[in-house]
This record gives structure tokens, sequence and C-alpha cells, in this order.
């Protein structure tokens, strides 16, 4: 047990140097650990083998999500105008102000999500793309890899809403002189009837009012905190993955990642203040921890007297020392938030 007890140590040391923001020297650690965890993942115990791979993915995830943000996270980097995502290494200069194009790119990206939250639907389309255009020219002129690499992801993040928004706007379009109370005009859809509130009124508190005609219109999105977007956006993932090890059986994988999903979202209503978004995170969090103790009677699961308990010490990172501040993912991530999260395929018990 002594490679084993020498990967945990190390695993410790890379959660310590993630959460002080020490990207580069965690990242060091973390694959440190990840080499160490692939030694003693020969052991004949199916179990035991199981958790120490998801152990492993789990700290691969982390690497990549270090490696793609070490650029945007870097202190020297960070412009104090920007309050969207912060500038990688200096690029060329744009303007007569003295801005890179990256800064630039992000006051686009600001005005696209603001004029999307306001229902501009081709404002925002005209943003988005113009945002996407300055971003493919900032890439042609870094020199660095991952930056350049970056870059063009965000250019095709932006130019993925544009075109989905001006799909959408085309259906709405379509529909315009009909009475329908079809929402297709929304900038995208909300599936969870919590959010809709009949009897809402001019307070600014809430997401939709209703018209002259009883038709629910937006009035404005529900802001959901920077701090928290990283810790919702893992834990639906999670609470997917879950799913999906449900749906093939696999009760002990899905136990594990559904207590996952759990402790993230309980890490994100720590940085929440809205009260709707709570309700959702709960709801959701609720969800995962109810499935989450059914299977663990359904399989008489034991805590930590077996074997496992070792592994079951293994640290998780749920509070990352890096701050990534991006408008677009901020909405794409209320998007999963809100929308209903289907249970297993395979269950005759309730899912709420």
């Amino acid at each position: 047990m002594s490679a084993l007890q020498n990967a945990l140590g190390i695993v410790k040391k890379a959660v310590d140097l993630d959460n002080q923001g020490k990207s580069q020297e965690a990242i060091s650690m973390y694959s440190l650990a990840i080499d160490h965890l692939q030694q003693v993942a020969t052991t004949n115990d199916t179990k035991t083998r199981d958790l120490i791979q998801s152990k492993i993915v789990e700290y691969q995830s982390r690497v990549q999500f270090l490696k793609s943000t070490l650029h945007l996270n870097s202190p020297n980097n960070i412009n104090s105008s920007s309050n969207s995502f912060p500038s990688p290494p200096p690029l060329q200069q744009y303007n007569n102000n003295n801005k890179s194009l990256v800064d630039v790119a992000v006051e686009y990206a600001n005005l696209a999500v603001n004029s999307e939250s306001s229902n501009q639907i081709q404002n925002a389309i005209m943003y988005y793309k113009k945002c996407a255009d300055v971003l493919e020219q900032a890439s042609k002129e870094t020199d660095d890899i991952e930056t350049r690499l970056m870059l063009n992801q965000k250019k095709q993040e932006y130019n993925a809403r544009a075109d989905s928004l001006s799909s959408s706007s085309s259906s709405s379009f379509v529909n315009s002189n009909s009475n329908s109370n079809s929402n297709s005009n929304l900038p995208f859809q909300v599936d969870d009837p919590n959010l809709f509130n009949s009897n809402t009124n001019s307070s600014g508190n809430n997401l939709f009012l209703n018209n002259s005609n009883g038709i629910q219109q937006p009035q404005q999105y529900i802001e959901l905190s920077n701090n928290s977007t990283e810790f919702v956006d893992m834990a639906i993932n999670y609470a997917t993955e879950a799913i999906e090890q449900d749906d093939h059986l696999n009760y002990e994988k899905a136990i594990h990642f559904y207590d996952l999903s759990v402790q993230y979202f309980t890490a994100a209503l720590q940085h929440e203040s809205n009260q709707q978004i709570r309700q959702l995170i709960l709801d959701k969090s609720t969800n995962s921890r109810i499935r989450s103790t059914f299977l663990k009677n359904k399989i008489q699961y034991n805590g930590g007297n077996n074997s496992n308990s070792e592994f079951s010490s293994i640290p998780m990172a749920l509070q990352p020392g890096q701050k990534y501040k991006d408008p677009v993912r901020k909405k794409t991530v209320f998007e999963k938030l809100s929308k209903t999260i289907k249970g297993p395929k395979n269950i005759s018990d309730h899912w709420l």
C-alpha cells in the first residue's frame, strides 16, 4: 500500500496547489498522482479498480481544464476593464485606444449577451459574429499554440451561438403574425415550469411577464453568479454521467457520480444568492441525493467499512483556485440548469 499512500500524498499536494491558484504546479502534481494511481490500478478487486479509475478520470479532467484556462487566468493578463473573462498573453494592439483584440472581443461578447437578454436577437447575432471575427484575427496574430487553440474554440462557440439565434429568429418570424402561445422566439427554451409565474408584476425580479393577450413575454433573464457557474456545470455533467451509468446498471459508478454531483451542487449554493437559481440547484441536488440513497439501499451499499475506505479519502477539488468568467459559457450553463435532467431509463422507482 506504500504506492497508494504516495499517490494520496501527491493528490493532496495537487489539490492544495489548485486551491492556491498555482495552476502550473497543480498540473504537474495531478499528472504525477495520475501516474502513481495507474500503477496501483492493477488490483484484482473490481470495485477497488473501478474506484481508482474514476479518480484517474476525475484528475485527468481537472488537468485538461487547468491547461485550457492557464493563460486566461494568469494574474498578469487580467485587464481591469474586462468583466467577462481575462485576456490571454498580450496580443497586437487594436485601434488607437491601446486595446488588445481580445479586449475588443470581450466587449462584443458582453454586448451580445446583453442584447440577447433584452430579446434584441438581431443585435445579439451581429455582436456574436463581430466577436468571432475579432477572435479569428487575434488567433492569427499570436504565436502561442495554446492561446491560438483557445481563441479558435471561443470563435466556434460564438459562431454557433449566432447560428442558433439566427435559426430561432427565422422560426419566430414565420409565426410572427399568429397568436400562437409558442415561445420559439426566446433566445433559448426554458423547460422548467418553476421559471414561469403567471402572476408576475413589474418589480423586475421575475423572468417573464404576461402581455394583454395572456402570452408570456421575456422580461429579463435570471443572472447566474460567475462564482457558481463552474460548480453548476460540473454538477450537471456528473449527474448526466451518473444517469448513463445507472442506465447500464453500473450502480456503484452511478452512486459515485451522483454523490459528486451533490457535492458540486452544494458548493454552487455557497456562491449563489439568487433564490430562483438556488431553488433550481436544490431541486437537482435532491434528485441526485435521492437516487444515490436508493441505489445504496438496493445493493446494500456498505459505506466505508470495506476495503475501499482508503480510496474514499482521496480529496476532490471542490474549490478550484481559478475563476473562469465567460459570458457565453455562463448563459449555456444556465440553460442546462433550467432544463430537466431526464432520469435513468431502467428504473421502476420514482424519479423526482
